[in-house]
C-alpha cells in the first residue's frame, strides 16, 4: 500500500503488543491497530501519548515490574513520493 501525504506510520516492540491485561491477556495487534484508529488524525507525537495511554489503561495496574520494553515510534508522511 503506498503512503499518502498525511499517512502515518507507527513502530513497536513486543512489548506493546504483549503488554498484559491484570488477567494475562495480551493487548495483541488487533487491539492496538484499533487503538491506532482512535487516535486517527494526531500528531506523531499525540498518537504515542495516546497509544501509550492504551497500553497503561490495558494493563490496568501501575507500570511496576516490566518484563519487556514498550517502545513505540510514529511518523508521517506531510510529501509527495515520486513515482515508482
Amino acid at each position: 500500500m503506498p503512503l499518502a501525504s498525511g499517512d502515518s506510520v507507527v513502530f513497536y516492540t513486543d512489548g506493546v503488543t504483549e503488554a498484559e491485561a491484570p488477567g494475562g491477556e495480551f493487548l495483541g495487534e488487533e487491539r492496538l491497530a484499533t487503538c491506532v484508529g482512535r487516535a486517527d488524525g494526531a500528531e506523531p507525537m499525540g498518537l504515542v501519548d495516546s497509544l501509550l495511554g492504551e497500553v497503561r489503561a490495558w494493563r490496568g495496574r501501575e507500570n511496576h515490574g516490566l518484563t519487556d520494553d514498550i517502545t513505540i515510534v510514529a511518523v508521517r508522511f506531510d510529501g509527495d513520493l515520486p513515482a515508482m
